[in-house]
């Protein structure tokens, strides 16, 4: 894969309309296709659903071709889905809400953090309706129960309770989670319908150190909780002492949202945009299954989300989607030595689609890989929008290793990766016209190159975990871990 200079940056206005001029990212060695000759990727305008479907659905190999010849013979298989635009009416009746906040009360968050907390706590029972539930839970090496779950129409009393929140001592982050994820389980047949939300919101500044401090067995509690009772739990990391990996794996394993904060007082505006985002609700209880020719295939891997397999079946629950948010889904493969084989690969995807009076949806799609060792087949095979997802996620996943390799001190290996992200988004502009969101992750790479070496010479520790801190969530927001227009 060449490396290519990018000798200009912007071309697209927001619509994606082209601009000029037309070799946008150049190399001596390999001059691109002119923009003219390249392929086009679907705008987000028309990334709606059919008619009576709450969720646009697209599915497929990000080539229609594999290359026989190569000695590793993967095949990627891309799955994309999006929210229905969707404005809730004022007659509209909003989405139950069974809410419990989980609030770290470690001696660290004395002060300003825990106030703001507090009044971020406030501030989202003021958007809650008299039917929903709540509960509030604090934690430092003990789990206290501040709330238990209530109807929340005496709002003046709750209020009250959130004062109670006192600052302590360590952090049972785990233990205070799952007091959480309890209270909502427990809450969860007192909502009735499916338009309905279970969710917790975990705030903390710390490290997990005392009850269960592993970090893949928190994860673990919080995947079987969204996977078993459709719990989902959001994570909002404060400071620059927490676990960001740990917080971050916790909201995508339990199907909610990651935010960090390194000012306290942006913790009400946090907690806005959550319930915002959920009383857009469009579909719930999403599921897909994917089939694949085991005796042509051998599965790999699926990026990021969690799932099952039996047999030639892949499923993955997804539950909740709100207005216009994204998820895109990246599987791996690696073909048998098959010459000349043609591989059957399907997908179904099955929601509720509560904009429609909670119909249940089914939509299937199917596609076919075939072997080659024909270049310019291959060539022709790149499917634009799957290879865009394709490239945005292997992007991301560099600049994540790169920012892992940094936390070890390891900065040479760092650059590495930095450089595998930016020749992969560069081979994609090769054949496909650019896009102004892998742009901005070509930019963010660009920008953490220069950030290692800051990095190398910084000697202060709290200063060099703020840098990676707002580094990995500007990395996150730009992902494909995080609500995205692609």
């Amino acid at each position: 894969m060449k490396s290519f200079l990018v000798f200009t940056c912007s071309l697209f206005i927001y619509g994606f309309t082209l601009a000029q001029p037309d070799d946008i990212y150049y190399s001596p060695e390999r001059k691109p296709k002119p923009l003219k000759d390249r392929k086009s990727y679907t705008p987000l305008k028309d990334r709606q659903p059919e008619a009576g479907k709450s969720l646009y659905f697209t599915a497929g190999p990000t080539n229609t071709f594999y290359d026989s010849e190569s000695n590793d013979k993967e095949i990627y298989y891309y799955i994309f889905l999006q929210g229905q635009k969707y404005t809730p009416a004022d007659n509209i009746e909003n989405p139950s809400m069974n809410i419990s906040f989980v609030i770290d009360r470690s001696g660290s968050m004395s002060g300003d953090k825990l106030n703001y907390a507090k009044k971020a706590v406030d501030f989202a029972i003021d958007m809650m309706g008299d039917n929903d539930y709540v509960s509030i839970v604090q934690y430092d090496d003990k789990i206290e129960t501040v709330l238990e779950p209530t109807v929340v129409k005496d709002k003046e009393k709750i209020h009250k309770k959130v004062q109670e929140i006192s600052s302590g001592g360590s952090t049972d982050l785990c233990g205070g989670m799952q007091k959480g994820l309890d209270y909502v389980k427990s809450s969860r047949d007192k909502i009735s319908g499916n338009k309905s939300i279970h969710r917790v919101i975990l705030l903390s500044d710390g490290l997990a150190n005392t009850g269960i401090i592993k970090p893949e067995e928190i994860t673990a509690i919080s995947r079987n909780y969204y996977q078993e009772n459709s719990v989902t739990i959001s994570t909002v990391g404060v400071g620059s002492d927490y676990n960001e990996e740990l917080m971050t794996k916790i909201s995508i394993e339990g199907g909610g949202n990651y935010h960090f904060i390194d000012n306290p007082e942006k913790m009400p505006e946090i907690f806005e945009r959550e319930f915002l985002d959920m009383k857009s609700l469009v579909a719930k209880n999403v599921i897909l299954e994917i089939t694949f020719p085991q005796d042509m295939v051998y599965f790999d891997k699926v990026f990021q989300y969690p799932y099952t397999q039996n047999g030639n079946k892949i499923r993955i629950k997804l539950t909740d989607f709100y207005a216009e948010q994204q998820k895109p889904i990246l599987i791996k493969f690696r073909a048998k030595n098959i010459p000349g084989s043609e591989m059957d690969f399907r997908t179904k995807l099955t929601y509720m689609n509560v904009i429609e009076g909670d119909q249940l949806m089914t939509d299937e799609k199917s596609s076919v890989v075939t072997a080659t060792a024909n270049k310019k087949l291959i060539a022709e095979g790149i499917q634009a929008d799957a290879h865009m997802g394709y490239t945005l996620m292997l992007s991301s996943e560099y600049l994540s290793k790169a920012q892992d390799e940094c936390d070890k001190r390891n900065f040479e290996t760092a650059r590495q990766m930095v450089k595998k992200g930016m020749d992969i988004i560069d081979e994609h502009f090769y054949y496909v016209i650019p896009n102004p969101y892998l742009e901005d992750i070509y930019e963010n790479l660009k920008k953490y190159k220069d950030e290692i070496k800051e990095l190398e010479t910084t000697k202060d520790p709290v200063t060099f975990r703020l840098i990676q801190k707002g580094s990995k969530h500007k990395a996150y927001k730009g992902s494909y871990k995080a609500v995205r227009f692609l």
